[in-house]
């Protein structure tokens, strides 16, 4: 993902204050201003084990690098479930990227977009039983999509 501008770290998010079962998931309450996660601004996202998804910090980033926005955040007194010396922050679990064209040069595929966030335990058989009752694909109602983390609108935390 990195080529992409993505930083996927090998560790996952715990936030004690925003989880139902012992930091093991997140209740998702804090987002960007990209109209992807728009629909979601006075609702929740559930994330199981969701991993750190942040954009690049280039030192040198190449001509035309992907622009990165990041969308979804843990709460600020967030840590890490494996890395225990990082102090509390908080963290980005979901990004939007976008490569655009190059200047001038005809592309007749357009641009790539991608949604990156979570890791493949999301998607496993055991937790989508769990959840089946849940919401899992694509409902302009709830602003899930496809292909990412799996996700479940909740009504915002009171």
């Amino acid at each position: 993902m990195q080529k992409w501008g993505i930083n996927v770290m090998a560790d996952y998010v715990k936030d004690l204050e925003d989880s139902p079962n012992k930091g093991l998931d997140i209740q998702v309450q804090n987002f960007g201003k990209h109209p992807i996660v728009a629909p979601l601004a006075q609702r929740s996202l559930h994330m199981v084990l969701p991993r750190p998804v942040a954009k690049m910090i280039w030192q040198n980033p190449p001509a035309n690098a992907p622009a990165v926005e990041e969308l979804a955040f843990s709460g600020p007194t967030s840590t890490l479930g494996i890395d225990k010396a990082e102090p509390p922050r908080a963290y980005s679990l979901m990004v939007a990227a976008e490569q655009k064209s190059v200047a001038g040069v005809a592309n007749p595929r357009g641009s790539t977009r991608i949604v990156a966030a979570g890791d493949s335990i999301s998607w496993a058989t055991i937790i989508l039983r769990m959840w089946r009752t849940g919401i899992f694909w694509t409902r302009p109602s709830t602003g899930c999509w496809t292909g990412t983390s799996w996700c479940r609108a909740l009504p915002r935390k009171r």
